[in-house]
């Protein structure tokens, strides 16, 4: 219960943030390292204007996922999620994985982490991109 709580607060606060001020958005193209599972080969990453907030979307089409957002530093953001269905939907079995995409603003860089719902020998999955920002206007 506690998750969907955080979860609806987090989706709260980013809409009302984002409703009254302009919405940041990279879109960031990320190649796997590892050669097992499914991995996303593009993520939208949009942070409200004071970057307090965020939410991510892993492949067209897909929903808007909100995530625990870190200040990591003056330029870096770690964004943290477990995922739902939708929001993996190549993925071929519904899974809980957890998601962790540390975004580099100077160098407009991500490293993405994959860790695996159920603790497996399979270690998790790595993937590194780059990306792309666009300002766009938020709806009032």
């Amino acid at each position: 219960m506690y998750f969907w709580n955080r979860r609806f607060l987090g989706a709260l606060t980013f809409v009302l943030l984002g409703s009254v001020a302009a919405a940041e958005t990279l879109v960031c193209s990320v190649e796997g390292v590892s050669q097992s599972g499914w991995f996303p080969s593009q993520l939208s990453v949009e942070f409200a204007e004071d970057r307090k907030a965020a939410q991510v979307q892993a492949s067209v089409g897909s929903v808007f996922m909100p995530v625990t957002l870190v200040r990591r530093s003056d330029n870096s953001y770690l964004l943290d999620w477990n995922a739902e269905r939708a929001f993996v939907a190549q993925q071929a079995v519904a899974s809980r994985d957890r998601y962790r995409l540390l975004v580099n603003f100077e160098k407009m860089k991500v490293s993405l982490q994959i860790l695996p719902e159920v603790v497996t020998a399979e270690i998790s999955l790595w993937g590194f991109g780059t990306c792309a920002a666009e300002a766009v206007q938020a709806e009032k």
